[in-house]
């Protein structure tokens, strides 16, 4: 987020003076030291991480007075690490069908070592059953409590579409609300032997779930998502996203992935509203899914075509270096003018005892 803390105690803690700190980091009048504008007036540049993000970064940092750059550069994900070395070279949809009830079967073994059988134990399904993950840092913003707005709802769907659900993430060891919710979804999963969820969220379990997957839910509260990455590799392995319109998906194809609920511009209850939206998109999604495969794996490869292209890591690094290599050529043309400048000056001096 954004901390602010007494300036007061920063000086006390730091040894630098408080009219110092108030210069560089605090612009209200309760004397606060607030640590992104610091950045942003200490900051040779300042990047947003998606175009969103820029226009978010724009006016909370519209109160510092500095000439630094602020732009934005689209994070992305590394596809050598992420993408399945099945998926590199796919290029129709009926191989990109065959790969993926592979690796949505392989999925489901996982799955089943991971929770010592209790969760999707019918194996007849493999490969073939409705495959839906939400996978992401447990925060109150991503709101992973969403998807079980109306739990009776969510396992009547997931019993009545033969749909799996997997569930995993990660609460900070002091957020006592997101402990709880994960508590909350793991006492169901218990109950629904559809659900799984399982601790221990870290790379190889991200890479696992980013080829086992046929959709994964998004449902940060918008516009709280300053890029989001998940979908990138998923992208990569044929995984489509049912997300909120925020963060990078803004600047995806529109019809590489699914949308739902609010764009965070009004003042109803944004969270009911986007929780009947998901409702209604995980109904949409799954009619896609089972009357007309051959559409969704299209439109699968379509996301697959545009994740390797425009979201991967070498375009991102391009784009800093490309980046990096202006700032630095408009400093050293500065730098030279200034030196000519100099060097006209004095040539131009009148010399000492002339």
């Amino acid at each position: 987020g954004n901390p602010e803390y007494s300036l007061h105690r920063v000086s006390w803690l730091s040894g630098y003076a408080e009219s110092l700190l108030r210069a560089v980091g605090s612009t209200d009048e309760y004397d606060h030291f607030k640590m992104a504008e610091a950045g942003r007036y200490l900051a040779g540049i300042t990047k947003a991480v998606s175009r969103r993000h820029l226009g978010i970064a724009q006016k909370l940092l519209s109160a510092v007075k500095t000439d630094a750059p602020l732009t934005h550069v689209t994070n992305g994900q590394h596809r050598g690490y992420f993408q399945h070395p099945d998926f590199r070279d796919t290029a129709t949809t009926s191989e990109l069908e065959r790969l993926k009830r592979a690796h949505v079967g392989w999925f489901a073994e996982e799955v089943r070592r991971w929770t010592g059988g209790r969760c999707w134990s019918e194996r007849e399904e493999d490969g073939d059953a409705f495959t839906v993950g939400w996978c992401s840092r447990f925060a109150a913003y991503k709101r992973p409590g969403l998807l079980r707005a109306d739990r009776a709802w969510l396992i009547q769907f997931l019993r009545d579409q033969h749909a799996r659900l997997f569930i995993a993430g990660k609460p900070h060891p002091d957020d006592d609300t997101m402990i709880r919710e994960w508590n909350d979804w793991y006492a169901l999963s218990q109950e629904e032997p559809r659900i799984a969820v399982v601790p221990g969220y870290e790379l190889e379990m991200m890479r696992a779930t980013k080829r086992g997957l046929h959709l994964i839910v998004k449902s940060p509260r918008a516009p709280l998502e300053a890029c989001g990455t998940w979908g990138m590799g998923g992208g990569m392995n044929g995984t489509l996203d049912l997300a909120t319109p925020d963060g990078w998906y803004l600047e995806s194809e529109p019809d590489t992935w699914f949308s739902f609920g609010s764009n965070g511009v009004s003042d109803y209850d944004q969270d009911a509203f986007d929780a009947d939206e998901l409702r209604r998109g995980l109904l949409e999604t799954y009619r896609l899914f089972s009357e007309d495969p051959a559409a969704w794996f299209n439109k699968a490869l379509k996301a697959k075509f545009e994740a390797e292209k425009n979201w991967n890591t070498d375009r991102m690094f391009r784009q800093n270096i490309n980046l990096y290599e202006a700032m630095l050529g408009g400093r050293l043309q500065a730098s030279a003018r200034a030196v000519r400048s100099r060097d006209h000056h004095r040539q131009h001096q009148p010399r000492q005892g002339a």
